[in-house]
């Protein structure tokens, strides 16, 4: 398989968009984007320096211009909110295969428990109440993903065959 457009991991912070991105462009033998990497060269500035000095909004600016340039044939991780912020919602779906690795919240936030020093909307100490939060109201957007794919309790490479041979994916005669 190699897909005609590029394909955008969505999902909550956590459910291994990165980590699955980087196999599944492997495989595909396409190259691989991080979207905050990319933001962040952009910037000239680490994630949490861009949220310190210019705020989620002026992030999601960099993530937009981040996605229009994305290369004709990738894999790219969003950002976990990406997909939830209309112009950039509205952008990867016209351009791009969306696929949603939905993982629950009870395993997103056993993950997040371990690396949420890394993630600027979670430094508060009601970070759980206040990813339960966001996560309620980024849920309606991740479901209006192209393809989705359940990930709780599989492997990196099992996540990649289910993408892989996933129908919505394969070429259609």
């Amino acid at each position: 398989m190699t897909p005609s457009r590029p394909l955008s991991l969505v999902g909550f912070m956590g459910c291994g968009k990165s980590t699955v991105g980087r196999a599944l462009a492997q495989a595909l033998n396409i190259p691989f984007v991080d979207l905050d990497d990319e933001i962040a060269q952009m910037a000239k500035a680490p994630i949490p320096q861009i949220f310190a000095t210019w705020g989620e909004v002026g992030f999601r600016d960099y993530e937009y211009n981040a996605v229009r340039l994305l290369p004709p044939k990738c894999v790219v991780a969003t950002g976990g909110g990406a997909f939830a912020w209309p112009k950039t919602h509205t952008l990867l779906q016209e351009n791009t295969t969306t696929i949603w690795l939905k993982v629950t919240p009870p395993l997103l936030w056993a993950r997040l428990s371990k690396e949420r020093t890394h993630r600027p909307l979670l430094q508060s100490p009601t970070w759980e109440r206040d990813a339960e939060r966001l996560y309620a109201q980024r849920q309606p957007w991740y479901e209006k993903a192209q393809v989705i794919i359940p990930a709780d309790g599989d492997d990196v490479s099992t996540l990649v065959q289910k993408i892989l041979t996933c129908p919505a994916l394969s070429p259609q005669p």
